[in-house]
């Protein structure tokens, strides 16, 4: 059976901070492990991650590069957590 781990790690401690693991990457296991942040820790400054849509999502078809809000960002937008994505792999931690 293959599955994926859905894990945070505190960028100034390299503590693990939250992890799920799930038959597939879903919004389910990035919710639950925001949850675990939350109710351990509190509410996180900043998430730097990957560029998935489930954090950022951009329109190609728009003829300017707007980006939508996902239901993860709007989730961390009302709670004043700020995304910043990237696909460097030395920054994501």
């Amino acid at each position: 059976m293959n599955g994926f781990l859905h894990v945070a790690i505190d960028d100034s401690t390299k503590m693990i901070v939250g992890a799920y693991f799930d038959t597939e990457e879903t919004l389910n296991g990035y919710y639950n492990v925001f949850n675990q942040i939350l109710k351990e820790y509190g509410i996180p400054h900043k998430f730097l991650t990957d560029k998935r849509t489930v954090f950022e999502y951009k329109r190609k078809d728009s003829p300017i590069d707007k980006e939508y809000m996902t239901n993860f960002s709007y989730a961390c937008f009302k709670l004043g957590v700020e995304i910043e994505t990237t696909s460097v792999a030395e920054l994501k931690g």
